[in-house]
């Protein structure tokens, strides 16, 4: 949240305007498949994203289905 927002546009004191933190748009830096956003959160992105490949599977579906539902692709 403190980078994304608790909404996931990026709208953070320090991330504002930067296109990288806004996870809402279809400007994907890497594409928006799920292989592709999974891929950036487990190696993360040099200078903007640290890595989380320490995630379980279980924690990168509920990450990856919380991120389908922040930009109106599920009914959750």
């Amino acid at each position: 949240a403190g980078c994304h927002g608790l909404d996931g546009a990026g709208n953070t004191p320090r991330y504002m305007g930067d296109p990288y933190a806004d996870l809402l748009d279809d400007g994907w830096r890497t594409g928006g498949d799920r292989y592709s956003i999974e891929n950036v959160v487990r190696e993360g992105v040099f200078g903007k994203m640290p890595a989380a490949g320490d995630l379980t599977p279980e924690e990168m579906r509920d990450l990856l289905a919380h991120l389908a539902h922040l930009r109106g692709e599920t009914a959750e």
